[in-house]
């Protein structure tokens, strides 16, 4: 009887298993911060989200572009929010509370009903 090797397939499946491990971080998009923790349970993410980024020196970006100056004006270029698609808001955990309520303030002006707000979970936490 006829045995099929496994020992090629294991080989490639780890090979796999590796690059993705490697390349998984490098697929996070947008301006590096320092996100809050919480205990809440993580929140799925669609494939090509639209994420308002807040730094601790308080610029905002809309993806990678700066939109500091005229937050209004930059959502209003953006097709995704008349898709009515949601937005997701990642402040560095030392930003300030004011501007961060500002920004979710112009976002919901701009008509935006679904605004979620990232966070890392507490180390030790699943």
């Amino acid at each position: 009887m006829v045995e099929i090797n496994m020992t090629p397939l294991v080989d490639v499946m780890l090979v796999l298993l590796v690059v993705f491990m490697v390349a998984a971080p490098l697929l996070a998009t947008g301006v590096p911060l320092q996100l809050p923790q919480s205990r809440a349970a993580a929140t799925p993410i669609d494939n090509k989200p639209l994420v308002l980024s807040i730094t601790v020196e308080g610029k905002v970006f809309l993806g990678e572009t700066d939109v500091t100056a005229d937050l209004r004006k930059g959502l209003a270029a953006e097709p995704r929010i008349a898709q009515g698609l949601p937005l997701y808001v990642r402040a560095d955990r030392d930003a300030r509370y004011g501007l961060v309520a500002r920004a979710i303030a112009e976002v919901r002006g701009a008509g935006v009903t679904a605004v979620t707000l990232l966070v890392e979970p507490e180390a030790g936490k699943p």
